[in-house]
């Protein structure tokens, strides 16, 4: 095949991104194509028909994803037929939306670049055609869709370990272009494509990449190996001459990229390798230079979709589709695909599974996704063969976000999917931002409950560390009643409220005169009952203090231990003399934790009890008599509230 270019026909035409169909083309469209006016006006011709079959969907995709990264247009080597022949040509694209339609277009800008009389004996049927779409005319090495290919591909296949890709630009082209004429930059580039495939010979993965740009995969790469890769560029550089100017000397610049090959692809690696280039090129480094600080990408995917198919080939789409975004996930079965949301809920994007297969009852996956109150978070999109008017109303009242049904277009299936993940991971972050707003708000409130505790115990002149290891003390004996006590039905949440809330025991002594509140000695009958009315007055304090929706729970927890702290198990308490479980469990976990701290701590009309002393008091009823279950939970945590109490030592 010629390299020469003998003609060139320039030729415009707009294809509907949804079907591919040809809707317009400009007058060269027959003299490049072979196909009329007509042909495409009465609907009959796709871009199919111009661009083998096999190659559609990937040359799409590849275009939607880089309007994806907003990016305008693609540039490539692409065949088309031109009177039944098979032709090279250079393709420019560009998608936009049609403003009256509202449809997807891209226009199509196509330049024969080829001999084409040597190609004329090349039929469709012939896999050669292939070869030559995939190669670059001048050097023979891959072209830049083809090594991209060929790279995704390579990465597909294995993910341990690491690979690189080092581009190499040629600092003189264009001085040798401008000075020698085009025929000896072409000779360079001729002569460094064979030094390259002589020196690295099968280890390595090349391609000229651009006009003055040739790249290098590496599949497998180790650190060590990278003076070794240096060493042969160089001597790339040193042995590629130009015939009858043997004085010019090549130089090149490098920039390489190194990541592991698991959650990598081709346009990370590449995108990373033409930084580093960029960057040594500022810098001004000709020679052999090898950019020491390029991005490395090294971290895995962070999120992955599951894919639960008996079709192999909707798979494969998807990891089209999605390429360097997400890690593919594949189930056979529905059992399969439970475990795996299980394992991987908290990384899942996206579950797209079968309705019905051999093995896969996407019913049975939706349910147990609703059951494990997944399906929040994670959409879930079935795929059917047929629409049945009651399976779709029962799919979508179980919670499945979207059906899809077969056939496929790849373009609306690429959408609607994109539109969901973004669509989810906008209503988690927003869901995410309000739980951060919501636990803000509740330290504060806790913060708040705290120091309005600590402002009565300042008062009370008691300790400075009351409030902490009351706090720490209830949480220790509510975590153990969680455990030995199932009969109260504490939860999490409860013992976190009751913990929150045990600050506001003492609340109601605001309202005590200091006459009674810090007499050094015993109070008379008269002052015991006027201090006992702290326990009322702080019930009454508290329900003002929460007036506002939503904090019915919290409050009466707050309200309750209040109110109740001084209530004893056998009736002997105040103010209400409560028996038994009559007084609630929130109360009772304060009320021990309280009358313990109490013992330990020095007080202005008593001296502090050590723990052993203070312990026996409790279990023998000096103190009053406390619930017996959670007198074993006392027992039981000992060591662990003495350790409390060392931690928080006055």
């Amino acid at each position: 095949m010629s390299s020469n270019v003998k003609d060139v026909i320039y030729s415009v035409y707009r294809i509907r991104m949804s079907d591919y169909r040809i809707i317009s083309a400009d007058e060269n469209f027959e003299k490049l194509t072979g196909y009329t006016e007509k042909d495409y006006r009465e609907n009959q011709l796709k871009h199919t028909d111009l661009i083998p079959a096999e190659d559609i969907v990937e040359y799409i995709e590849k275009m939607m994803q880089i309007r994806r990264n907003q990016n305008e247009n693609i540039q490539e080597h692409r065949l088309v037929k031109k009177n039944g022949d098979i032709i090279v040509v250079f393709c420019y694209g560009k998608i936009y939306k049609d403003e009256k339609t509202g449809e997807m277009q891209a226009q199509i800008i196509v330049s024969d670049v080829t001999d084409t009389a040597p190609l004329s004996q090349v039929k469709i049927e012939n896999s050669s055609y292939m070869e030559i779409s995939e190669h670059d005319m001048l050097t023979g090495l891959y072209n830049r869709g083809s090594f991209e290919k060929r790279v995704n591909h390579d990465l597909a296949l294995l993910n341990d370990g690491n690979c690189a890709i080092i581009v190499m630009d040629i600092r003189e082209l264009k001085w040798i272009n401008d000075t020698y004429g085009r025929s000896a930059g072409d000779m360079v580039i001729n002569n460094m494509a064979a030094n390259m495939v002589s020196i690295f010979r099968s280890d390595v993965v090349m391609s000229r990449i651009g006009g003055d740009e040739f790249c290098l995969y590496i599949p497998l790469y180790e650190e060590k190996m990278q003076q070794q890769y240096m060493d042969k560029i160089m001597q790339v550089a040193e042995q590629t001459t130009i015939t009858g100017y043997p004085d010019v000397r090549i130089k090149v610049t490098v920039g390489t990229a190194v990541s592991s090959r698991f959650g990598t692809d081709f346009w990370q690696l590449y995108s990373s390798a033409e930084t580093a280039l960029k960057q040594a090129k500022e810098k001004g480094m000709t020679g052999v230079s090898v950019q020491a600080d390029n991005p490395v990408y090294k971290e895995a995917y962070t999120e992955s979709i599951l894919v639960v198919m008996a079709n192999d080939g909707i798979q494969h789409m998807v990891g089209d589709i999605f390429t360097g975004k997400y890690k593919i996930i594949k189930a056979d079965t529905s059992q399969e695909a439970i475990e795996i949301v299980d394992e991987k809920k908290d990384s899942l994007c996206l579950v797209l599974t079968e309705m019905y297969a051999n093995g896969i009852n996407g019913f049975d996956l939706l349910d147990y996704m609703r059951k494990m109150d997944y399906i929040d978070n994670v959409p879930v999109v079935f795929l059917s063969s047929e629409y049945i008017e009651d399976v779709y109303k029962n799919a979508f009242a179980h919670g499945v976000i979207d059906i899809v049904t077969s056939p496929i277009d790849t373009y609306s299936f690429s959408s609607r999917l994109n539109n969901i993940i973004d669509l989810y991971k906008h209503k988690n972050a927003l869901e995410e931002k309000t739980m951060r707003q919501t636990r803000k708000i509740q330290r504060l409130n806790e913060k708040i409950i705290e120091s309005l505790g600590n402002v009565v115990e300042f008062r009370d002149v008691e300790s400075g560390a009351h409030i902490k290891r009351v706090k720490f003390f209830t949480k220790i004996l509510a975590e153990c009643a969680k455990e030995e006590c199932p009969e109260y039905g504490l939860t999490q949440n409860d013992i976190d409220m009751i913990v929150q809330a045990s600050p506001l025991h003492d609340v109601g002594k605001i309202s005590i005169s200091d006459t009674i509140l810090l007499k050094p000695g015993k109070l008379t009958p008269e002052e015991f009952e006027i201090m006992k009315t702290h326990t009322t007055k702080g019930y009454d304090i508290i329900l003002r203090i929460f007036n506002d929706e939503g904090e019915e729970e919290y409050m009466q927890y707050c309200s309750q231990i209040a109110r109740y702290h001084h209530e004893k198990y056998d009736g002997g308490g105040y103010p209400e003399g409560l028996t038994g479980d009559e007084i609630p469990i929130g109360a009772q976990l304060v009320s021990l934790a309280d009358v313990y701290d109490a013992l330990i701590s020095k007080r202005c009309y008593k001296p502090s009890f050590s723990y052993d002393t203070a312990y026996q008091m409790i279990l023998d009823g000096e103190c009053g008599i406390f619930n017996p279950r959670l007198l074993q939970c006392f027992i039981k945590k000992k060591n662990e509230l003495e350790a409390m109490a060392e931690q928080f030592k006055d």
